[in-house]
């Protein structure tokens, strides 16, 4: 098959993950889940965009139960923000018009990773869908994208010395990556720096991320790269239960009753997403069956009108 669509998609996943890592560095947590939800609108326009989908009303309403969901889970987190900054005295307004400032920058710069991101997972379903009789098996599909994005992400990285992108110079970026191997391996490259758990813990991501995306992949091939997103909301609800347990490097958080009432609000949407797909496919379905037998029918009532007039 043709290799050049994989160009394009490890150019955008490439593209995605340098924006959102940039993004998520610079923004409060309880943001990067939230903004992170908007792949679900971005990955519902490409796909009627590039894959000519048509959502029925019950698919967008299962999108926005899903949406709402997200809010829910993130209600208690977002009240917290507001009120502790309200309560702040001490900051001034020169400050806060800053720190404003930034954050819808940053805040941009993640929305605009969201974007690519949801491109590349509806090229890799185009791909899936064109090459259906081929059955094309994921670990193809995702190492020629990942080949491709490695190299973009060499080519892409002096952007980590542009000002707000990461501001390395360009003369420290050998020593900055070298330092970053060293800590890797357990080893602190400086005083101010804590490896601890390396390199257990990262290969252990590693070892998760491989098989999360493994999921992810066969859920895009089967399922679409929409529904792929709305079940991947529930990860945050999830991971936030996962916390209250205490992990190594992470600790442990408490429980609020929003991430529960919100999961659930977001498993609903997913499984009514879910019925709304499989009742618009049979409605297809029963629509082709009566096109054939109404052509079925056309067919025969001449035959049959010449014999009724011998």
């Amino acid at each position: 098959i043709s290799k050049r669509p994989f160009i394009w998609i490890g150019f955008w996943d490439c593209l995605g993950d340098i924006l959102g890592n940039i993004g998520t560095g610079n923004l409060p947590g309880y943001q990067v889940p939230l903004l992170a939800k908007l792949n679900i609108i971005f990955t519902a326009m490409f796909s009627s965009w590039i894959l000519k989908k048509i959502y029925t009303k019950s698919q967008i309403s299962a999108m926005a139960v899903v949406l709402c969901g997200s809010i829910i889970t993130l209600l208690p987190v977002i009240l917290n923000q507001i009120f502790s900054n309200d309560n702040d005295d001490d900051m001034s307004s020169n400050n806060d018009t800053h720190a404003t400032t930034t954050s819808l920058f940053y805040a941009i710069v993640y929305v605009a990773s969201v974007a690519p991101t949801a491109l590349a997972f509806v090229l890799k379903e185009q791909i899936f869908q064109q090459h259906a009789e081929l059955n094309l098996d994921i670990f193809v599909v995702n190492t020629y994208g990942s080949i491709v994005s490695l190299v973009f992400t060499i080519i892409l990285l002096p952007l980590a010395s542009v000002p707000g992108f990461g501001g390395i110079p360009l003369s420290e970026l050998p020593t900055y990556m070298k330092n970053g191997f060293q800590c890797f391996r357990g080893i602190n490259p400086t005083i101010d720096d804590d490896c601890r758990g390396a390199p257990g813990a990262p290969l252990l991501y590693f070892c998760i991320n491989v098989i999360y995306n493994i999921c992810i992949l066969a859920l895009v091939k089967h399922g679409g790269a929409l529904l792929t997103f709305l079940t991947n909301t529930v990860t945050f609800p999830l991971s936030t239960i996962l916390f209250t347990l205490s992990w190594p490097l992470l600790g442990s958080s408490t429980l609020s009753g929003f991430v529960i009432a919100g999961l659930v609000v977001e498993l609903s949407g997913v499984v009514f997403y879910q019925r709304a797909s499989s009742l618009a496919i049979k409605s297809l379905v029963d629509e082709d069956v009566e096109e054939e037998q109404l052509e079925l029918l056309n067919e025969t009532n001449p035959i049959e009108g010449d014999y009724g007039s011998m």
